[in-house]
């Protein structure tokens, strides 16, 4: 197979662009996480963090497999072989660990702020409802099932 050093230069700028991208986005995730300083939300921004955190680790080999390929492609087939394998093996983790996490993410919103002041559950979806105004300016009853529709 010919070696082709124009698309190896792009592999190499383009993985370096993301690379800093990823930096870039890891950086705005702490700002944000200091803002919040442990209020609603927190806990999720925490496991993006934790994915962002691997999956630029995976961009870094990636650069790292780039610059080997354009430096010295023969020589370094095997090396070359192995960061992929690293590469693919760490988005994967990252991404059972991220639905791992979402997927037990805690139920009570008020969970991390015991103090903060809850609402009180509806009786029922339909009293919400019925207590909203629709655009017409007429009270929209949706408990009554036998309720004729009128046009």
């Amino acid at each position: 197979m010919e070696h082709l050093p124009l698309l190896d230069e792009l592999l190499v700028v383009v993985s370096a662009i993301l690379l800093a991208a990823q930096l870039y986005s890891i950086r705005m995730l702490r700002i944000l996480r200091a803002r919040l300083d442990g209020s609603g939300g927190e806990y999720l921004l925490r496991v993006v963090s934790r994915f962002g955190y691997l999956a630029t680790l995976a961009q870094f080999l990636t650069l790292g497999g780039a610059i080997l390929r354009q430096s010295s492609y023969d020589t370094t087939a095997d090396v070359r072989l192995t960061i992929f394998f690293a590469v693919q093996t760490i988005i994967a983790v990252a991404f059972i660990w991220t639905v791992w996490e979402i997927h037990h993410l805690p139920a009570d919103g008020y969970g991390q702020n015991s103090s903060a002041e809850r609402p009180e559950p509806c009786e029922c979806l339909c009293k919400q409802i019925d207590d909203a105004i629709s655009t017409a300016s007429t009270v929209v009853d949706q408990c009554d099932n036998h309720a004729q529709i009128t046009t």
